[in-house]
């Protein structure tokens, strides 16, 4: 009976640490220009807010060089010979991509097409702007806090929703 007592006791002890370990606050922490991350996409840093300067410098991390910041602190890039647009929320809480396409009757491409894109695509939206050209837009939460990781992944799936629209939508 007496090894049961310790048996049970060290297992408390054990369930005590796992479960204060896993209950144990992630402190989120916004992008600290003092400490680099590693430079990677494995960048665990932790972002609830950002702003443009901050988006700037992860795109430059991601080797996007020749990013401009407006005056809103938005981030203008070139992925895929297209301008983007790295919208940011004046609260710092979200950051929307947007990429757009000029085109004539001849080459717009059909209600159809940019709805059938809206149909089997989950990460972006198309729709056609006041000038009836196509534009395509993907949204990134910073809710709750994600890695800079993300963010670069983000940009990767920016990428591949803009070369994948062009040759499904626009060809």
């Amino acid at each position: 009976m007496h090894w049961f007592t310790r048996f049970a006791a060290v297992l408390a002890l054990m369930f005590t640490l796992v479960a204060g370990t896993l209950a144990a606050p992630v402190v989120p922490e916004k992008v600290n220009k003092e400490v680099k991350g590693e430079g990677t996409f494995g960048d665990t840093r932790v972002l609830t807010a950002i702003t443009g300067s901050d988006l700037n410098e992860i795109l430059r991390d991601a080797g996007y060089q020749d990013g401009k910041i407006d005056e809103d602190g938005d981030v203008l890039i070139k992925i895929e010979d297209r301008a983007v647009y790295f919208l940011v929320a004046q609260n710092g809480e979200n950051i929307q991509a947007k990429a757009a396409w000029r085109t004539t009757d001849s080459s717009r491409p059909s209600v159809d097409k940019v709805n059938g894109w809206n149909r089997s695509k989950k990460y972006s939206k198309a729709y056609f702007d006041e000038d009836r050209d196509p534009v395509l837009e993907l949204d990134l939460d910073l809710a709750g806090g994600v890695t800079v990781a993300r963010v670069k992944d983000f940009v990767l799936t920016v990428k591949a929703s803009i070369r994948a629209f062009t040759s499904e939508v626009l060809k």
